[in-house]
């Protein structure tokens, strides 16, 4: 199970989102939690769905992920959401056939039997009931907040979408260490250190990406 908080910056936040970025990277400690090192990643995202968004009407997301040259398949299946705050059942593994098949195996109801060749999957590639829908693209900066939760700060693209990043900042809570009140604390300082410029998201990447090529479709 998945616990985290999502959070939008104002883009017209003083200095800009970077400004802040910047800030929470030299920041020693959050809620009284030794901040850790940073780590850098750039990531790209594929989310797949079937031609009747049956993914998205169950809530899930499904997606290649790749890390820094290594390839994931993640599911993602919304569980309860307040403001901020999300739970999903996630599931992610390292690319190969039988992992996906595994993962697949969880929203059969929706995809189908397959088969769901990996190299097509990892390709970008229409496999059996499935199809590429949105590509989101991210420079990401992570850091430790003690054991209970990794901050991270995102820098995203929607390539042929949007023109303009959208700068997120997400609190996971580590699996099985971390209860909500510990993470709503660390998220009221975040408010505190921003001075306002942060909101609560109320969409994931995916949803706001569906919503970016539905627009762009309509002109």
């Amino acid at each position: 199970m998945e616990i985290e908080i999502k959070l939008n910056v104002k883009p017209a936040i003083a200095g800009g989102p970077v400004m802040l970025f910047t800030k929470l990277t030299m920041h020693p400690a959050l809620a009284g939690y030794p901040m850790g090192p940073v780590n850098k990643l750039e990531i790209q995202d594929l989310y797949f769905d079937t031609a009747d968004g049956a993914l998205a009407k169950a809530g899930a997301g499904l997606r290649c992920r790749v890390v820094n040259g290594q390839p994931y398949v993640t599911l993602k299946i919304n569980q309860f959401q307040d403001g901020a705050l999300t739970r999903r059942e996630e599931f992610e593994e390292p690319l190969s056939q039988d992992r996906l098949d595994w993962v697949l195996g969880h929203v059969k109801e929706q995809v189908g039997e397959g088969p769901f060749p990996a190299e097509e999957f990892a390709a970008g590639r229409p496999c059996a009931t499935l199809a590429p829908v949105v590509r989101v693209d991210s420079a990401r900066l992570t850091r430790p907040v003690g054991a209970v939760a990794q901050l991270v700060m995102d820098m995203i693209e929607y390539p042929g979408l949007s023109i303009n990043p959208y700068f997120e900042i997400e609190l996971e809570a580590a699996s099985g260490k971390t209860g909500e009140q510990a993470i709503r604390r660390i998220e009221q300082e975040l408010y505190a250190l921003a001075g306002g410029d942060l909101a609560p998201a109320t969409v994931s990447k995916l949803e706001r990406g569906l919503k970016l090529k539905e627009k762009a479709k309509a002109k």
